[in-house]
């Protein structure tokens, strides 16, 4: 089975020191694609509200929408 191209993190932030000396680590943050299916849930929700979606269906959906979106992300790249 292949990996899930997750298009990388969408909002690293690198760690800070503060001027105190405290250190706060690095915050990977969510996915690429978790923030694509995040965003489409959004809209479908918004367009047909939730009683009316099976939502096992739905959260596949979405994350079909990012995968499409990551792939059409990846093909502008490689060109």
């Amino acid at each position: 089975m292949s990996k899930i191209d997750d298009g990388g993190q969408a909002f690293p932030q690198s760690g800070l020191r503060t001027e105190e000396g405290v250190l706060y680590a690095p915050m990977l943050g969510m996915t690429l694609r978790d923030w694509f299916a995040g965003q489409a849930l959004v809209g479908c929700l918004a367009h047909y509200g939730a009683t009316k979606l099976d939502l096992h269906l739905l959260a596949m959906d979405v994350y079909a929408i990012a995968d499409a979106m990551l792939a059409e992300r990846n093909k502008e790249r490689a060109s």
